[in-house]
């Protein structure tokens, strides 16, 4: 599941880089952000089902 998220999520990016709507660190910047979106939730998950 999570994998063909972040499949659809790196070919916007790239579409969205390709259009020059943003440039590549802020597309970099964008799917950093999301990655790190993903982590804090799933160790939320974790420390709520441990509890």
């Amino acid at each position: 599941m999570t994998g063909i998220s972040q499949k659809v999520l790196t070919n916007s990016l790239r579409s969205i880089e390709e259009d020059g709507l943003i440039t590549r660190p802020g597309a970099l910047a964008l799917s950093f952000l999301c990655c790190l979106g993903c982590f804090l939730q799933l160790s939320l998950l974790c420390l709520l089902s441990h509890e």
